[in-house]
């Protein structure tokens, strides 16, 4: 059997088995057994299948190490080990083997940056609140260091409850909170809570999660409704931002750093995050992009020009929604000729473009955001002047949505699985 056969035997072995006798008869049946002993890094292959296989990695560890005593350096299996999600290899490395959390030139002392990473990595990866309780409760592995912030982009210095925030994991989430006295700190320590909450309206994958996480900060943690518009400004999740307005109460005309929540909307790259909230603000809080924050400040239209935002502006355009003054003004600061250009519409020509062809119009001429009420989406389709030049965004009630379709002449959607629906040309023409 060529080599590289025999290593995909071994390592099948490794992932799924969990008899340490029929691993052993594998390797005399595949001769490997010196691949076993050459290659220490199979171990790990054991160490991180989501299995309970502490029987082949007492096995495994026998043939590598000596009276199954494990060198310093070999203490990244523990690493290893949290990403499994199982406890009884990480108790059996911490208790059985020479592994240890502790300082090597000083054994009574923590070695806190170590034993942080363990903690943190076992969130990040199998989230197993059962490892996160042992690490606590046995070890005595800390869940928060003062001075500690969020930084995504720098995990080096992510705390424990940070990183059950991001993943998210309520089941930790609330562990770290209400049985090690977090909330306390989140409440007292102002620059934690804000990085707290930063993670929180962040955009995850488990929005449930997320909300959980969100509401628990609002029902227990005193939140100010002075660091509403911090929160509004720094939410990339659309359902938290929803959240914010409809049930915290948050004004999205309130300013923050000169801008309101539809001038934060109009700049950035996520362009499905960024429509779903100008559409609901545009259409749900009648806010108009043209108008300047407090009257002098920087208008979204401003925004969505300097950042180059070419479908925010055609929808700001072309959906009527904006002054010829306040184009012309943006275009003397336009620093992109593209930009410029569209900004100089003029009205008889945008009016022009509403009754050209569908191919004839890229984007879109009105768009229906997520959370958008049924009636208020008739009443927008039913007195539009071009109700075939729609790109349209559905939410979960498409079906009731769909409804009222007929009754627009000539509409054309095209469904996608996900909650946006786009009917852009591309499709149509397919």
């Amino acid at each position: 059997m060529p080599m590289s056969e025999r290593e995909r035997v071994l390592r099948s072995v490794l992932v799924h088995c969990i008899n340490p006798d029929l691993v052993y008869k594998k390797l005399i049946e595949y001769d490997i057994t010196n691949i076993v002993q050459s290659k220490p890094n199979y171990l790990g292959i054991a160490l991180r299948a989501p299995i309970d296989n502490v029987e082949v990695i007492q096995y495994l560890v026998k043939r590598y190490f000596t009276d199954q005593k494990m060198t310093l350096r070999d203490r990244d299996c523990l690493l290893v080990a949290v990403d499994s999600g199982i406890l009884e290899k990480v108790r059996y490395l911490l208790e059985e083997c020479d592994i240890s959390l502790r300082k090597p030139d000083s054994p009574g002392d923590l070695d806190e940056e170590f034993a942080k990473d363990c903690m943190v990595r076992t969130i990040d990866s199998s989230a197993s609140l059962e490892i996160v309780k042992y690490l606590h409760e046995r070890h005595k592995v800390p869940v928060w260091i003062k001075g500690e912030e969020s930084a995504p982009e720098n995990e080096e210095i992510m705390s424990p409850l940070i990183s059950s925030i991001f993943k998210p994991s309520y089941s930790i989430f609330l562990y770290l909170m209400e049985e090690c006295d977090m909330c306390n700190i989140v409440k007292t320590d102002k620059k934690f809570r804000y990085s707290c909450l930063d993670a929180a309206v962040d955009g995850s994958s488990n929005e449930a999660e997320s909300m959980l996480i969100l509401r628990y900060f609002f029902d227990q943690c005193d939140i100010d409704s002075k660091e509403f518009p911090f929160l509004m400004s720094h939410t990339t999740s659309f359902t938290a931002f929803r959240y914010l307005i409809e049930e915290c109460g948050v004004d999205p005309r309130t300013v923050h750093d000169g801008q309101n929540a539809l001038t934060f909307a109009s700049q950035g790259d996520d362009m499905d995050y960024h429509f779903s909230k100008i559409l609901y603000l545009v259409y749900q809080h009648d806010m108009l992009p043209w108008k300047r924050v407090n009257g002098h400040g920087v208008s979204a239209l401003e925004e969505a020009s300097s950042h180059q935002m070419l479908e925010v502006l055609n929808f700001f355009i072309f959906g009527g929604l904006t002054t010829v003054d306040e184009r012309r003004r943006c275009a003397q600061i336009a620093t992109n000729a593209q930009i410029g250009e569209i900004l100089l519409t003029t009205d008889s020509a945008i009016r022009a473009k509403s009754n050209c062809s569908l191919d004839e119009v890229v984007q879109s001429h009105l768009f229906l955001a997520r959370g958008l009420s049924e009636e208020r989406c008739h009443s927008i389709l039913s007195t539009s002047t071009s109700p075939n030049h729609f790109q349209v965004h559905l939410s979960s009630s498409a079906d009731s949505l769909y409804r009222f379709m007929p009754k627009i002449a000539d509409i054309r959607i095209y469904f996608t699985p996900y909650e946006f629906v786009y009917a852009k040309r591309e499709y149509l023409k397919q």
